[in-house]
């Protein structure tokens, strides 16, 4: 089960807001869905992309990431804003509207 996690106000070294920020830190490689219609978006372990919001529709957004491999939904949010952090690790889904650490270092790192 994949638990999601508000994330504190912290330093990150991904992109400014307004926009979606993704980055895998130690996670299985995501496919992210911005909103229904929207072109995918792959975000392999240890890498990080800024989802454009070029031709986004009008708020609210259903959101959601992807296993890449199996095609298991990892998360789903409803996006009433456009700044979104996401944040992949193994063990879950961290995302909050500020920039986040991302936890502790990774112990498997990615495979």
């Amino acid at each position: 089960m994949v638990a999601a996690t508000f994330l504190a106000a912290c330093t990150t070294p991904f992109g400014a807001a307004p926009g979606i920020h993704i980055e895998n830190i130690d996670g299985p490689a995501v496919r992210v869905v911005p909103w229904s219609g929207a072109p995918s978006v792959i975000a392999a372990c240890g890498s990080g992309t800024d989802v454009s919001l070029k031709g986004a529709p009008p708020l609210p957004w259903e959101f959601r990431i992807y296993d890449a491999t199996t095609d298991r939904q990892l998360f789903s949010k409803s996006l009433s804003s456009k700044t979104l952090y996401v944040i992949v690790r193994a063990d879950g889904v961290l995302w909050g509207t500020e920039p986040g650490s991302g936890g502790p270092a990774p112990i498997r790192g990615c495979h």
